[in-house]
């Protein structure tokens, strides 16, 4: 796992004080998220790298593995 996915735990984890539970389900994410793109661009890739292809292809993927996107309720 690269060292932005690495800080970005540590912020959500003591900077933002967020649960072990969430910063773990973060962490799993992430963490499936970045051995797809390992997949795709090879191991040395940097955050600047990833475009919105590789996001609609990790949509896709997900697609394909049968997760259904979430309803997500805005915060007023």
């Amino acid at each position: 796992m690269n060292k932005e996915i690495n800080g970005f735990l540590t912020y959500i984890d003591i900077e933002r004080g967020l649960s072990a539970k969430t910063v773990d389900a973060y962490r799993y994410d992430l963490g499936k998220f970045s051995e797809f793109v390992d997949k795709e661009l090879g191991e040395d890739w940097k955050v600047d790298n990833i475009d919105q292809y590789i996001i609609r292809g990790y949509m896709q993927f997900l697609a394909d593995k049968g997760y259904k996107k979430a309803n997500s309720a805005v915060a007023r």
